[in-house]
């Protein structure tokens, strides 16, 4: 199950990067440079090659966090777009949420190794922590992602989803959690 997770966390956060490649110009630069650091972060922890260990990988995550929201905070004072911030705040707290999850995922933290896999050693108080910090994420983008399909924020057709973000947010959104069910997993599981 743990390898099916794995594998799993890597495809919605392919999906994400390529999202970025297709976002509107204003947002393209800022989600390829999260996209592409999500995905190295976790490929390095999947695979297991640690080109860097985990804690260097959560402090490159957790930097990257102030740095798009001090980047969205002086764009918007100059220009403001609809839905920047929000984006921007997704984006942010995805990074805290995926750095808390690949620190105390890895051998950095209190850990136990079982076969080609570490789990984190946590009590049930870190597991509600996680749990309500992934839940609390996910139903803000999907709020996020409904008040732009409703808002009329969408471009329509096959582009629309592209260029509003929205398929970003979601592939985000879901490698998270699946970052964070892994982190959770009981070992041996």
């Amino acid at each position: 199950m743990i390898e099916i997770l794995h594998g799993g966390m890597l495809v919605p956060t392919s999906v994400s990067l390529c999202c970025a490649f297709g976002a509107a110009r204003r947002d393209r630069v800022m989600g390829v440079v999260v996209g592409l650091a999500m995905l190295l972060a976790m490929a390095d922890v999947v695979v297991r090659t640690q080109v860097l260990p985990t804690i260097v990988w959560g402090a490159i995550l957790l930097l990257l966090a102030l740095v798009v929201s001090a980047h969205a905070s002086v764009r918007n004072r100059a220009r403001p777009a609809a839905g920047t911030l929000v984006m921007a705040a997704h984006r942010g707290l995805g990074l805290v949420l995926m750095a808390a999850s690949l620190i105390l995922a890895g051998p950095s933290a209190g850990t136990v190794t079982t076969g080609a896999h570490t789990h984190a050693s946590s009590g049930p108080a870190f597991v509600v922590l996680l749990g309500g910090a992934t839940l609390a994420y996910a139903g803000f983008a999907a709020v996020a992602i409904a008040r732009r399909l409703h808002g009329g924020q969408a471009g329509g057709g096959r582009q629309g989803w592209l260029r509003d973000g929205s398929l970003d947010l979601a592939a985000m959104t879901v490698a998270a959690v699946l970052m964070s069910v892994m982190v959770v997993m009981p070992a041996g599981s």
